[in-house]
């Protein structure tokens, strides 16, 4: 390794103590944006090329921008305080993201037991530094966490590409991530790991994701992988799907009350228990059910994030059942942005069945912002029963998007027994 690289290296290790083999891992949330083109992996931050990723301002004038397609995690991180790339500069990657039960990846679990000879197995430590070109000169290395220390360094400049550069702008790097197993970051479009970035410049901390700290996994950030979303066909929501699920926190939410909250049905099984998919869909459904609150007048909220920056329409097509456990209980259909308080509500049910049928699907048309904030349609259940009253639970499944003129030949207006308002029940 090079002197840079061995110094970036212990830097890093020196703000980074040895983390516990298991904690809670993540907090809040991030969502990345679908690149439709990679970009070109050359130091410069073209707008033309990442105006479609995630910008997030770490202030002290470093700004990241996250991307991700099918296959590979894009970065491009500029550091405008910096006006020379010097040794002590790096760009270092922690993250967690295996052991865990899909979709939800950061288990907050540490516990290898060894170190392993491949960089593709493990989780860790990606540190990105600028150093000659050569296979005795590494320039990226990736340190595997196991055994509560990490291992020793391995090269990855044969799978991951990165770039970075002085330019009139500050000092820019740009990293492609390879996510289906050829590197150590091993996730997929529509799941979601825990991540924790540092950029060093001279030797100290500019820039942190989520914050410039001596941290444990508990403090990582979530971050969901974006799918392609838009005119791709129905996403499922679990098992036997062919495509990739749309990017969902699986963590969901507890506005009120206690208990299990939104998780992934089983296929052949109890519907009351969320043992079987009761949409009309394959495979398994996002599923909550009665039986599973702990006290009354209970609400969970399942995010679905939307990448839909650029777009001018977009309809909503999904597959849902609902069955009323007590009078009061409703599920909910709402769209909210970030950054604004502004929740419009889309639809939401009273009666038993599913909202077109059984077996059908039910149309929401979205009007969006001109101001391409981030947007994710939420699932909002209510019960107004808990415990062992045995009888009320909903279920989503195969959200479908169709950006751009409507397609659909029905909407859900057309012979629903169901009410669709801007207020509540």
């Amino acid at each position: 390794m090079t002197s840079r690289g061995a110094a970036i290296l212990a830097l890093g290790l020196a703000a980074l103590p040895a983390l516990p083999a298991s904690a809670t891992a993540g907090t809040g949330r991030l969502v990345s944006q679908w690149m439709s083109r990679a970009p070109a992996i050359d130091g410069e931050i073209a707008a033309a090329e990442w105006n479609e990723a995630r910008l997030v301002e770490l202030g002290n004038g470093v700004s990241v921008r996250i991307g991700n397609d099918s296959r590979t995690l894009y970065l491009a991180v500029l550091d405008a305080g910096d006006v020379e790339l010097g040794e002590d500069d790096g760009l270092v990657l922690l993250f967690d993201d295996e052991g865990g039960t899909a979709p939800v990846l950061d288990d907050g679990s540490w516990a290898g037991l060894a170190c392993h000879q491949a960089a593709e197995y493990g989780e860790g430590m990606l540190q990105i530094v600028d150093a000659p070109s050569g296979p005795s000169s590494p320039s990226i290395t990736f340190r595997e966490y196991a055994a509560g220390t990490y291992c020793p360094a391995q090269a990855l400049d044969d799978r991951v590409s990165s770039s970075s550069t002085a330019r009139p702008e500050g000092v820019t790097w740009e990293a492609a991530i390879p996510l289906d197993g050829t590197s150590p970051l091993r996730a997929g479009a529509g799941e979601r790991f825990a991540l924790f970035l540092l950029l060093y410049r001279d030797g100290a901390q500019a820039g942190c994701l989520p914050a410039c700290s001596t941290v444990d996994v508990a403090d990582f950030r979530n971050l969901v992988l974006a799918s392609g979303g838009c005119n791709t066909g129905p996403q499922g929501f679990g098992s036997g799907q062919t495509q990739p699920d749309l990017p969902l926190d699986w963590s969901s939410d507890l506005g009120a009350g206690s208990g299990e909250v939104w998780v992934q049905s089983a296929v052949d099984g109890d519907q009351f228990y969320c043992g079987m998919n009761v949409t009309g869909g394959a495979g398994a459904s996002g599923c909550v059910t009665n039986v599973h609150y702990l006290s009354a007048e209970a609400e969970a909220l399942l995010r679905l994030p939307l990448a839909l920056a650029g777009q001018g329409s977009v309809t909503v097509r999904l597959r849902a059942n609902f069955q009323s456990g007590a009078s009061g209980d409703f599920l909910a259909f709402g769209a909210r942005y970030e950054q604004i308080p502004f929740f419009s509500m889309l639809l939401w049910q009273t009666s038993h069945g599913a909202p077109g049928g059984p077996g059908s699907s039910v149309d929401l048309d979205l009007s969006l912002f001109t101001n391409n904030l981030p947007l994710e349609l939420t699932f909002w259940h209510h019960t107004t029963t808990a415990g062992t009253s045995d009888g009320g639970f909903a279920q989503i499944d195969d959200v479908e998007l169709l950006c751009g003129p409507s397609l659909f030949a029905d909407g859900f207006e057309s012979g629903l027994t169901t009410h669709c308002t801007a207020a509540l029940p």
